[in-house]
């Protein structure tokens, strides 16, 4: 969509938001109250978008004046043209108060542990095509922000397990958002995070199970590019051997 308005005798701000009331642009040339404002958005997704002029400042006393909205264009967006209004959006993302308080205090206190590294690699998998420098900072957060949790979890406490599942489960979530990315070091995190034992002992214990299946996925997913360090991750893997599990 591209439209303009023309200001006559009052100086205006017009801001284009999405379905769901994001931001998405705020439109104000130096041009005072005359003159054109010409905005332009994509549509990533359907839905009624909202246009709203205002008096720049929104000064009480602003002086009256007039403005006339009209479209220029109306069309089907390219591919190339949606492509870059996914990245603009993951960009306003970086920029948001939330990844900056991530980023700039990653042991603040203002999240859970477990909440605040979903948060961090949530994030980190919206803005890895877009930011990747800004994405492994996230990333790295969490990482450290797993272990600093594995640390605190006592195992001669009632909820014990309750925090050993939650531990199993971030690091799940860990490899999910890097391995795709950087598999070695998913690989590494893999392996420096196996300190908590399962409670659950016995024949349906199918921790050493679950381990040697994430190593190998994480060596199908080097492969890729290392071929040679892929076989060798594999057979190391296969040699520790998979507990039997019963039908």
């Amino acid at each position: 969509m591209q439209l303009v308005v023309d200001q006559h005798g009052i100086d205006l701000v017009v801001r284009v938001y999405s379905p769901d009331g994001k931001s998405l642009g705020e439109f104000d040339t130096p041009n005072g109250d005359q003159g054109q404002e010409n905005v332009s958005w994509i549509s990533v997704t359907a839905g009624t978008y909202v246009i709203d002029v205002a008096p720049l400042g929104q000064i009480e006393d602003v002086s009256p004046g007039r403005y006339e909205i009209r479209i220029v264009e109306v069309r089907h967006a390219t591919e190339q043209e949606l492509l870059a209004g996914k990245m603009a959006r993951f960009s306003r993302l970086a920029a948001s108060p939330l990844v900056t308080e991530m980023v700039e205090t990653p042991s603040t206190d203002s999240f859970l542990p477990q909440t605040r590294v979903r948060a961090q690699l949530k994030t980190a998998q919206l803005l890895w095509d877009t930011d990747e420098k800004l994405a492994r900072k996230l990333m790295a957060d969490g990482i450290e922000g797993v272990k600093e949790y594995m640390t605190s979890v006592d195992n001669d406490v009632e909820d014990y397990y309750q925090s050993y599942l939650m531990v199993m489960q971030l690091r799940q979530e860990v490899l999910e958002v890097l391995g795709p990315h950087d598999p070695e070091l998913a690989l590494n995190f893999l392996r420096s995070t196996r300190t908590l034992n399962n409670p659950e002992s016995g024949p349906n214990n199918n921790q050493l199970t679950q381990e040697l299946s994430f190593e190998l996925n994480l060596a199908s997913q080097i492969a890729a590019k290392d071929p040679k360090r892929a076989f060798q991750i594999a057979e190391d893997t296969l040699k520790s051997g998979y507990s039997i599990q019963p039908d």
